[in-house]
């Protein structure tokens, strides 16, 4: 009977075990501040929690910093020697789970343009990973760094349709003819970007020696898609990337690429979306992450089809006194679920921000609840109770 009614209570309690989230805890990572900071550029998380940004300062360099619980440190900054020889113009940061940081930059050799390349800095080793890039100033426009240490980005020299890889030993180009934009990849080497040719754009899935092209537009007609913005890929391989219909036209949306299938993610007849736009993400659990507009005409940053219980953050949202004016986000979205984004506001300030996912009060009480079950089980039915094992 004792039995029976743990049972009873673990079925009343504990019938809704996952966690649901009630929002996010918005944590301000830096903000534009006279004499400091002037502006910001690209970002990028890692799975624990790390932001790695790049920061515009009042005399005009640039700078890389990295942010960790609340401390922030600077990784390289515009002209400094204790890295060996100068570096300028340091953007485009990518950051892993170890904390490494890759990033694009010109590094002054005695040429007078200087050599611009690709970089890693794994504490305070220096290691240039792209050595064939040419001279001037010409930049990658995205940077991946895997936890092995291999970045992938698209490479400026000696053409701008160049897509590579490297470690610091070897650099290999892995596509080429198609202009990239929004490289990204995974720690198994699966690269995907969108591409734009004379006839179009493309984006393309290289899974080893394998090339996939996912999705085709064109805007005169002929091809599924009318337009393609950014892709991402996770560690199981799955890719999502933002699209417009075609024909029909209407907003872009999101799309998912796995098993050879492409699928639409959100219908946005049934949202309150008009449109998608930018670099969507997506983590190893399957969450997803993207910038839309509102049919109210405002824009924030989603993680689902809910633009009131999905939301992270948008334009209106007050964060520290101020007031939202614009949001973009870089498929900066963890495993475990935080997303980071940058944020303009209405006094003229600009700032880089981490959402923490809060869980709901009903999911906390659940898994309490559950841990109550268990101890009145083990207290009614001794049977149940853990035993040392017999030797």
């Amino acid at each position: 009977m004792r039995f029976l009614l743990a049972i009873l209570l673990a079925i009343l309690c504990c019938a809704r075990i996952e966690l649901a989230y009630a929002g996010y805890q918005i944590t301000q990572i830096a903000i534009t501040q006279p004499g400091s900071i002037t502006s910001f550029g690209r970002f990028s998380l890692n799975n624990a929690g790390q932001v790695a940004y790049d920061a515009g300062l009042p005399n005009g360099s640039e700078s890389i910093l990295r942010w960790t619980n609340g401390l922030t440190e600077t990784v390289v900054r515009e002209g400094d020697l204790s890295l060996g020889q100068p570096i300028s113009v340091p953007t485009r940061p990518a950051i892993n789970d170890s904390g490494s940081v890759a990033f694009s930059a010109v590094q002054f050799t005695g040429h007078q343009s200087g050599l611009q390349g690709i970089f890693r800095l794994d504490g305070t080793v220096l290691t240039r990973i792209d050595p064939l890039s040419g001279n001037g100033y010409f930049f990658s426009d995205s940077v991946y760094l895997a936890n092995n240490g291999v970045a992938t980005y698209d490479s400026p020299a000696p053409t701008y349709a160049n897509v590579s890889v490297g470690d610091g030993q070897t650099t290999k180009i892995i596509s080429s003819g198609i202009v990239p934009f929004f490289v990204r990849a995974n720690d198994a080497g699966s690269v995907v970007f969108t591409g734009h040719q004379s006839s179009g754009d493309k984006t393309i899935l290289i899974d080893g020696s394998t090339t996939t092209v996912i999705a085709s537009a064109s805007a005169y007609g002929g091809d599924a898609f009318g337009y393609l913005a950014g892709a991402d890929i996770n560690s199981q391989g799955t890719v999502v990337f933002i699209g417009q219909p075609n024909p029909g036209g209407g907003g872009a949306t999101l799309y998912r690429y796995q098993n050879a299938l492409v699928t639409p993610l959100l219908n946005l007849s049934a949202t309150n979306y008009s449109g998608l736009d930018g670099l969507p993400g997506i983590n190893d659990f399957g969450q997803i992450l993207f910038f839309a507009r509102l049919n109210n005409g405002l824009a924030g940053i989603f993680t689902g089809s809910d633009s009131v219980g999905d939301k992270v953050v948008q334009v209106g949202d007050i964060l520290g006194g101020r007031t939202v004016t614009d949001v973009e986000t870089f498929g900066a979205i963890n495993n475990a679920g935080q997303v980071a984004f940058g944020a303009s506001f209405s006094d003229g300030n600009s700032g880089v921000f981490l959402a923490t996912p809060v869980p709901e009060p009903a999911g906390v009480v659940q898994a309490l609840c559950a841990a109550l079950t268990l101890v009145v089980c083990r207290a009614c039915c001794p049977s149940l109770r853990f035993r040392s094992p017999r030797k």
